[in-house]
């Protein structure tokens, strides 16, 4: 079953909350008019087979969450701060086209670089940058 969200540009959090709200409705709706065996099939067919495969690939995740996941998961000290530092290594550009770049460390060590138009832009290209680095997602490595 699909519900049409209209949206203008981008997927917005808006449709995205229309639609769990739809979604959520029709469950409490079929659990009040059919019983739970109904719903239980509903989200056993619907729901948790694709979210085994969901929260297997990480793929969906941005690259900063995904930095982020992987260096708490990673980390070969518990005590030390596990979030990734990103610091402004260099801005350049006239001021309507600035350029930044952006490295990520965790504990002093260097993880990526990253360059962009924004900060944003730039800290989530640092992760990028990371998270190829050796593909530490998916190796057996620890982190510092």
């Amino acid at each position: 079953m699909y519900w049409k969200v209209g949206v203008v540009g981008d997927y917005t959090a808006l449709a995205e909350q229309s639609c769990c709200f739809r979604c959520s409705a029709f469950v409490a709706a079929l659990l009040l008019d059919q019983g739970m065996e109904p719903v239980a099939v509903l989200l056993d067919v619907c729901f948790f087979q694709r979210l085994t495969e969901f929260t297997r690939d990480v793929e969906w995740l941005d690259p900063k969450t995904r930095l982020r996941q992987v260096c708490a998961m990673k980390s070969s000290t518990r005590d030390l701060n596990t979030t990734p530092q990103y610091t402004l290594v260099k801005t350049g550009g006239s001021e309507d086209k600035k350029h930044f770049t952006v490295s990520v460390t965790l504990n002093n060590k260097q993880l990526g670089m990253g360059d962009g138009s924004t900060m944003k832009e730039a800290e989530v290209n640092a992760a990028r940058d990371a998270l190829k680095e050796e593909d530490i997602a998916k190796s057996g490595q620890t982190l510092p």
